[in-house]
This record gives C-alpha cells, structure tokens and sequence, in this order.
C-alpha cells in the first residue's frame, strides 16, 4: 500500500510538472489602430530645413495637412488595403495601409515594400527589424500637449530608416489606439547633397468612423 502511494504522488507531480511546462498559450491582444473609411485627420506641419554649407540657411514652412481614408482596394500582394489620401504638400498622394495578423503595414504604392510596420502589443522595449536597414523600437509610454489638447498614454514608436545609401532618416510616430499617429517627428540628412531636414505634425482635430 505504501509503495503504491508514493508511485501515485510521484506520478501526480510528474503530470503537474509537465502541465507547468506546457501552459495554454494566452489569446493574442486585438490590434488597435483606426483603418476604417472615412475616418479624417488634421495635422498642423513645422518643416525645418538647414542647407548645411551655408551658415544661415534656415528655412521654415508652416502648413496644415489633411488625411482621410478614401476608400479600400485589393493590393498586388492580395492584401485588403485601404487608401489614405493626403496633402503633404501642394498636391495629393497615398498611402496604403493593411493589417495582417498582428502587423500593420504602411505603403506608398500598391506593389511597393512597407514603408514602416508596426507589430502589436507595442510594449515599451520591444524591438522589430523590417529589413537590415530599417530597424523599429518602442522608446516609451508619454504624455503629449497637441494643438487638441494634453493626450495620455501615446506609445512613442522610433523607426531608424538607412536603406538609401547617404541619406539618413529617423522617425518618431506617437500612437494613441483610439486616434492613430497623434503626431510623427521625422529627421532627415542626406550627406551627398548636405542638407538636413525635420519635418513635425501635431493632430490639430480628426474624427474617427467606428
């Protein structure tokens, strides 16, 4: 009888042992990020640009910039995309973006590679690479004062951009879930041609269609 209850207590330990080691995977967090048709954001533009060999060349354009969700299409890839529409400077372009498990990817034309991803939960430290020349990191968890007024708990995402031989480009896009990009700080240097740029956009209103 004894030996018979240790081979049961020894057997029911190896079974919880193994039931530790195997946990039932917890379900993935939804990816929160406005894509609906639309939806509309406005943007209140500071472009900054230094032509370096000159001492004083500081040139400063201020703008607005409107982005609206337009419509949706079905990409080279077979992806569902929808198409945001933009006026960065005088004239419109797009964008595309889609989501596919828990990435969202952004491009400029429907056959192109992604122009920046972004890979959900975005935990503050966590690190992704798209290619080896353009590498992605959640920097931390803010608050922003925007021309709409103090927002809190945006993800600030850095995207270090070094795929076009001399230019350098880093990008900040600030993250609210229920808003999207409430603002994006981008700099950019092209060695060959010596000028430096920063471009900055802060949500000034947006209207998001559930």
């Amino acid at each position: 009888m004894r030996s018979l209850l240790i081979f049961l207590s020894v057997l029911f330990v190896f079974i919880a042992c193994r039931t530790n080691n195997n946990p039932i995977a917890p379900a993935p967090e939804p990816v929160e990020f406005p894509l609906t048709v639309g939806s509309v954001w406005e943007y209140v533009i500071t472009d900054t640009i230094f032509y370096l060999p000159y001492g004083d060349s500081m040139v400063v354009n201020n703008r607005i910039m409107h982005v609206k969700i337009v419509d949706s299409t079905i990409l080279k890839n077979g992806k569902k995309a929808v198409i945001l529409q933009y006026d960065f400077t005088t004239k419109f372009d797009s964008l595309y973006a889609y989501r596919s498990g828990d990435t969202i990817y952004f491009q400029n034309k429907m056959e192109a590679l992604p122009e920046f991803i972004l890979i959900f939960p975005l935990n503050v430290g966590k690190e992704w690479e798209r290619r080896s020349c353009d590498f992605y990191k959640v920097l931390s968890k803010d608050i922003v004062i925007l021309p709409i007024g103090k927002i809190s708990d945006v993800i600030n995402v850095e995207q270090r951009y070094l795929c076009i031989g001399e230019v350098f480009i880093t990008n900040y896009y600030f993250i609210k879930s229920d808003m999207g990009i409430v603002k994006f700080d981008t700099y950019y240097l092209n060695i060959r041609h010596p000028v430096k740029r920063r471009v900055v956009g802060s949500l000034n209103s947006y209207s998001i269609v559930s």
